[in-house]
């Protein structure tokens, strides 16, 4: 039975699927490349929210107001640095088919979890088309792993108001920046605590979804490109966030076998499945149809 949460893999030869449109399907075969989608276009608005979490913290650190508005800016400013592909480790999964082809017309592509990650150990800014000044970054393929998001915010304003007391504290017995309290340190040292690599985080909600993630960020140079700091920061570069010309979607190079198997939503029409097969003769592929939806007897 495999764990909940994998802090670790998926190892070279995990199969991994994805369900995408025909058009993705045949962009995909016909220009061997695939499609990743910047994180801010997706419809959990959560996330890599925990990028943000220590920021009540940090402002009852610094001894000012929280401003929920900023934070929330800056959570869409940090969304924008990142590009995913996002995958499952459940095939032909009914749950999976009901939500990612609404419309019963979608394929499910398996590949396996090696072959996504030489296309992420291939992949630079010269793939990219978007300047000499932006750098990728931060490339991962692992398994995302699910956890309470409601509950490790209420834990980090439990600390942030922990930290205000503190601070107080420090303030009335006379302490400067340089003389903090036991308690005032520790919770300095709490900052950036379980919010690591927060572009692998998502809800327990979506923990039916088994979700082996590809992921970059991008970044430029700071004297290049006049943008804010953000937590992907490092080395005297900043996160690729506040650009309008940063595209919505990137597609990157992956090997011609990169597709092992095409499967055909079990629900879609006769005509639909014939013509689908008839443009994957064209690229000597074929498709087997998903079994999800069979009636035991039919």
């Amino acid at each position: 039975m495999v764990p909940k949460n994998e802090d670790v893999g998926p190892c070279e030869v995990e199969p991994i699927f994805r369900v995408i449109s025909f058009y993705e399907l045949i962009g995909i075969i016909e220009k061997n490349k695939l499609r990743f989608a910047r994180m801010d276009t997706m419809d959990d608005p959560n996330e890599a929210i925990t990028s943000v979490l220590d920021s009540e913290i940090g402002a009852a650190f610094m001894g000012s107001e929280f401003d929920p508005h900023e934070t929330h800016k800056r959570h869409k400013m940090n969304q924008r640095a990142v590009y995913i592909s996002c995958w499952t480790r459940e095939p032909d999964n009914i749950a999976i088919w009901s939500i990612y082809s609404p419309d019963k017309d979608r394929v499910m592509v398996r590949t396996s979890a090696g072959k996504l990650k030489a296309a992420m150990n291939t992949l630079d800014e010269r793939f990219l088309g978007l300047g000499n000044e932006v750098f990728v970054k931060n490339k991962d393929v692992s398994n995302v792993k699910y956890v309470n998001l409601q509950d490790l915010k209420n834990q980090w304003s439990l600390r942030a108001e922990a930290m205000r007391v503190a601070k107080k504290a420090d303030k009335k017995a006379g302490r400067d920046d340089d003389e903090w309290s036991a308690e005032s340190i520790q919770l300095r040292k709490l900052r950036g605590t379980d919010l690591q690599t927060p572009y692998l985080k998502k809800d327990e909600r979506y923990e039916y979804e088994r979700e082996v993630r590809a992921v970059f960020t991008l970044k430029a140079r700071a004297e290049v490109f006049k943008i804010e700091a953000t937590p992907f920061a490092s080395n005297g570069e900043r996160a690729l966030c506040a650009q309008d010309s940063i595209p919505e979607q990137i597609e990157i190079p992956v090997s011609s076998d990169f597709i092992e198997e095409i499967v055909l939503d079990g629900r879609m029409s006769l005509w639909q499945r014939q013509a689908v097969e008839y443009v994957l003769q064209k690229y000597d592929r074929t498709a087997k149809v998903s079994g999800a939806f069979s009636s035991l007897y039919g």
